[in-house]
């Protein structure tokens, strides 16, 4: 039962790299699942609550039935597998939590995908924990680090300060929009960070993790579909061609992630998020930051 993981920082891209994956005959895009299995009243990007959702309902009895295990528990303990606060104790740890853990994400898995008619189900949670707890306990997993520009990301979280929606950190979320200066710095440093956390887990497990960046699906879709293919084992041509094409993608009952899930089709495109301003003194504050791993990952300081 294969499982793919998006990890990465948030805003990164990941709602439509999972949607487009999902596209494959081979692959089930199930959108963010760390956090979307305890909220079961949460919507499904079908329009319908998961509990309404004939999918979902049938995902869920289909687990209970089998494992003879409560949902609600394989939430909890899928959440907490999750949390950076577990992170070292993963990093070093070989607990019965992990070992009954990967039975029952297993029995999940092949339950999900037995519903789907699918070979593969993709996450999209990006929480770098969750990664580093597949890449180390199961054993069927194949992670992709999405990277996106730093300049990207912290434009959109700065629109979300400037809609009044406030900075969220942390599963918290913070509303005074004078404290940007302390928002952006938090989100440039986190940034560095995260990406830093997961390029630990590639040295530990490097045949599970793959480094693929946002901007190169809309510039050199050819190569990076062809790297993809090989790395998951899986043939993605089809929607290599539906990319290149500007063909429209479909969702399918993914949950979580921005709200670009619930229309119906969509077409992709990486030009997008260039949309959005953000004032130069915080893109000087980014590259003060930031600037090793833009570097690393090829991008222009300036």
């Amino acid at each position: 039962m294969k499982y793919i993981y998006i990890t990465g920082r948030g805003r990164s891209g990941s709602t439509v790299i999972d949607a487009m994956l999902g596209n494959s005959k081979s692959i089930e895009s199930v959108g963010e699942l760390v956090s979307g299995l305890g909220r079961f009243n949460a919507m499904c990007s079908c329009g319908k609550g998961m509990n309404d959702c004939g999918y979902w309902t049938s995902v869920r009895q289909n687990y209970e039935s089998k494992t003879g295990q409560s949902w609600d528990k394989f939430a909890k303990d899928t959440v907490k597998s999750g949390h950076v606060k577990e992170f070292m104790d993963t990093l070093f740890g070989k607990s019965k939590f992990n070992r009954e853990l990967v039975k029952d994400t297993e029995q999940f898995t092949q339950g999900l995908l037995e519903v789907a008619g699918k070979k593969a189900i993709l996450d999209s949670s990006k929480n770098p924990n969750r990664a580093l707890w597949l890449a180390k306990f199961y054993d069927d997993s194949k992670i992709i680090h999405l990277v996106k520009h730093p300049d990207g990301v912290a434009a959109s979280k700065y629109k979300f300060i400037g809609r009044g929606k406030g900075y969220k950190f942390l599963r918290k979320t913070y509303l005074n929009p004078k404290l940007a200066p302390l928002y952006m710095t938090v989100e440039a440093i986190s940034w560095m960070v995260g990406n830093t956390m997961i390029g630990l887990i590639k040295l530990i497990r490097p045949k599970k993790v793959m480094l693929v960046k946002y901007e190169d699906f809309g510039a050199k879709p050819e190569v990076i579909f062809e790297k993809l293919s090989r790395f998951l084992e899986i043939d993605l041509s089809e929607v290599r061609d539906s990319v290149i094409n500007g063909h429209p993608l479909t969702f399918g009952h993914t949950i979580g992630g921005n709200g670009v899930r619930n229309s119906e089709t969509f077409v992709f495109s990486t030009k997008k998020g260039k949309k959005r301003p953000m004032p130069i003194f915080y893109k000087f504050l980014i590259r003060i930051f930031c600037w090793p791993l833009m570097l690393i990952y090829g991008y222009r300081f300036i």
